[in-house]
């Protein structure tokens, strides 16, 4: 334990605890306009009930996604991987992935592969402080450049929902 210590100290990165996308203006202006859209189109064909039960989806979705959230912490232990409350075990990372955005090349993501499927984190730290978490995670599980994806997860990840 206090080899490991000695390694790692109190190595630890803040992220946020689910992809946190950073929508436009534009963006909210389209799904407006598209909800408002679809909730006209069924009162107008006199569906009244599938018209509020749309407009309160919409709401919730908004709801759900503007609300802020409080970052957690990944740390490193002798264990394996601390996720704010859970520990994953070092046997069961099989590898990660750094993502961050094409015009800025200011990181964004950091996506675990944890057995088949990955669970991907907004990073809410420096990037100094993201290159020394990642050093000192290549030592247990490997970076990798990609990782597998589905159509609709990209299509999804693509218009930020």
């Amino acid at each position: 334990m206090d080899y490991f210590y000695f390694l790692f100290g109190d190595m630890e990165l803040s992220v946020y605890p689910e992809e946190k996308f950073e929508r436009g203006a534009l963006w909210y202006s389209i799904f407006g306009l598209i909800a408002i859209g679809i909730v006209l189109l069924s009162f107008f064909h006199d569906n009244w009930y599938g018209g509020i039960i749309l407009l309160l989806l919409a709401g919730v979705y908004l709801y759900f996604h503007i609300r802020p959230k409080a970052p957690i912490v990944l740390k490193l232990t002798p264990q394996g991987l601390m996720i704010g409350n859970t520990t994953v075990a070092w046997i069961n990372l099989q590898s990660y992935v750094i993502e961050f955005e094409k015009k800025t090349l200011r990181f964004k993501n950091i996506v675990f592969l944890i057995g088949k499927r990955h669970e991907i984190y907004t990073i809410a730290d420096t990037a100094e402080h993201l290159q020394q978490f990642s050093d000192q995670l290549e030592q247990y599980i490997p970076r990798v450049g990609e990782y597998p994806q589905t159509g609709l997860e990209k299509f999804y990840r693509k218009i930020k929902l």
